[in-house]
């Protein structure tokens, strides 16, 4: 049904590049969906409307990467330039970054700590 002939399918290819689900029964997207894919193997690997928003923001967070290794590397974006939202998610970002950070910091103290015993 998908790709080439004695090709194994494991991913669904999306509602709009599926035969299955275009050919359906049902008059509402809602009964569409129950007919094709209900009972189709591959509806674990269908990706949701939520899943398509995290790719979405997967990729606003990239940005927003960049624009902090830009600022790291000398070159900082100015402000002007970004928009609210990847302004917002830089910061964001950078407070995760931080705690990271001195997550990290902690994690190194317990392990010398460890390894050399302690305060002395």
């Amino acid at each position: 049904m998908y790709g080439t002939p004695g090709e194994d399918p494991k991913v669904c290819p999306g509602e709009t590049n599926c035969q299955r689900f275009q050919s359906s029964a049902g008059k509402s997207h809602r009964e569409k969906e129950q007919n094709a894919c209900s009972p189709c193997e591959m509806l674990q690997t269908k990706l949701a409307g939520g899943q398509k928003i995290a790719v979405r923001n997967a990729g606003l967070v990239d940005a927003a990467m960049d624009i902090r290794n830009e600022r790291l590397a000398g070159y900082p974006r100015p402000t002007w330039l970004m928009s609210t939202l990847q302004f917002r998610t830089l910061l964001i970002v950078e407070q995760i970054v931080e705690q990271q950070e001195v997550w990290l910091r902690r994690e190194q103290g317990e392990i010398l700590k460890a390894v050399f015993g302690g305060n002395k």
